[in-house]
């Protein structure tokens, strides 16, 4: 395949007339037990292996979910707390220059939903 250089594996790749999907797709396949899935406008890239859902994190029900003009920093934030709640006091920094300010409102779905919304919804797109 190809040259291990630095720990990295160099493969030389052209496409023409090609998708971005069906780039993102031979990429991973370089990968072995990777797999591509578009859910929700977002590309996953992710192993086969993934954790079984009863102790994935990211299957997790959230009753609701609302974040409403903050930044997209809070609303990750407010959605960590949702998911490992944090005891005692905390201080975070948000909103820099470009950031965006999103609304996100979603009742009874998973982290993973949850997630995807914020990144479709900000400006970072990742």
């Amino acid at each position: 395949m190809g040259e291990f250089s630095g720990g990295r594996a160099e493969l030389p790749f052209a496409w023409k007339g090609a998708t971005v999907q069906e780039i993102i797709e031979s990429i991973a396949q370089t990968q072995p037990g990777y797999r591509v899935q578009i859910r929700n406008g977002v590309v996953h890239v992710s192993p086969r292996a993934l954790i079984p859902d009863r102790e994935n994190f990211l299957k997790l029900k959230i009753e609701a979910f609302d974040v409403h003009n903050d930044y997209i920093e809070l609303a990750s934030w407010k959605l960590h707390t949702l998911v490992t709640p944090i005891r005692g006091s905390y201080q975070i920094s948000i909103g820099g220059t470009g950031d965006s300010k999103i609304d996100v409102e979603l009742k009874d779905t998973t982290v993973e939903n949850i997630l995807d919304a914020l990144v479709v919804a900000s400006n970072r797109k990742i």
